[in-house]
């Protein structure tokens, strides 16, 4: 992907989600994670999120939480921190 374009960050997120829906959650997470090498990424607390998901979808959940929690800490003002909160209490 070309780093400068605006929609690098968007195209980048959408190979992590195409991983994620055919069930390919190692390779997701590995999508997901070069999301926050982008500068100025709009897709972090998106992908922290994927990846507790993915995480969780794999039965590891010390590392979903991790993922989850790491949400929360980084990203307070996100959109998905009650989705976060919700999957966490179930966990």
């Amino acid at each position: 992907l070309h780093r400068t374009s605006a929609l690098a960050t968007n195209a980048q997120y959408w190979i992590g989600e195409c991983y994620y829906g055919l069930g390919n959650f190692a390779q997701a997470i590995a999508e997901f994670e070069k999301i926050f090498t982008f500068p100025r990424s709009d897709k972090n607390d998106d992908a922290q999120l994927k990846i507790g998901l993915c995480y969780l979808r794999m039965g590891d959940t010390q590392q979903a939480k991790n993922g989850l929690e790491q949400l929360l800490a980084t990203y307070p003002n996100s959109e998905y921190v009650g989705k976060a909160r919700q999957y966490l209490s179930r966990l």
